[in-house]
């Protein structure tokens, strides 16, 4: 066999040994060592976050091809930042289907949750077709690589949550 035909032998081996291997689960965020705790807290992600809400989950929407649920829809109960009390907003997942999924299938209808969130930013169209995910303008995301959200146990345990997150604020300044 010639050099040329071993070189062609060896590339389609290596294609087909990566085509075949499984996928390895490995959502990795890398940080400095010495530069104190390596991911913010919620309450250090609420923060620096351009909106930050207690909400109650209304509806889950599903990822295409049964990745999980690439978004929640909420009703804010306690607006730290941006939407008011009553708003209803959607939060991405835009990680859904990957190892740095932030799994919100495991918040069902009804429960509360406290958020840190981003305004999200349009995809441009061949990165929504191929994640599938039909994001809107005036839609919210979540971050990785930190605490960008929290269950909490019932509507009352979050207002007193909050206002303890509030008072902080206030006297770190």
């Amino acid at each position: 066999m010639s050099i040329r035909g071993r070189f062609l032998t060896v590339c389609m081996a290596a294609s087909l040994a990566l085509v075949a291997a499984p996928r390895a689960a490995a959502c990795t965020c890398v940080s400095d060592p010495g530069s104190g705790p390596a991911w913010p807290t919620l309450e250090e992600s609420i923060d620096k976050a351009h909106v930050a809400v207690v909400a109650r989950v209304i509806a889950q929407g599903s990822a295409p091809k049964g990745q999980g649920a690439a978004y929640l829809d909420v009703k804010v109960v306690e607006s730290f930042k941006g939407p008011s009390e009553g708003t209803t907003i959607r939060v991405w997942d835009i990680m859904v289907g990957s190892s740095c999924s932030l799994e919100l299938g495991r918040f069902a209808s009804g429960s509360i949750v406290a958020f840190a969130l981003e305004r999200s930013q349009p995809l441009n169209p061949e990165l929504q077709k191929i994640l599938g995910l039909a994001v809107r303008p005036g839609d919210y995301s979540l971050g990785v690589c930190g605490e960008y959200l929290r269950k909490m146990d019932s509507e009352a345990v979050a207002r007193t949550w909050a206002t303890r997150v509030r008072q902080r604020g206030k006297d770190s300044k």
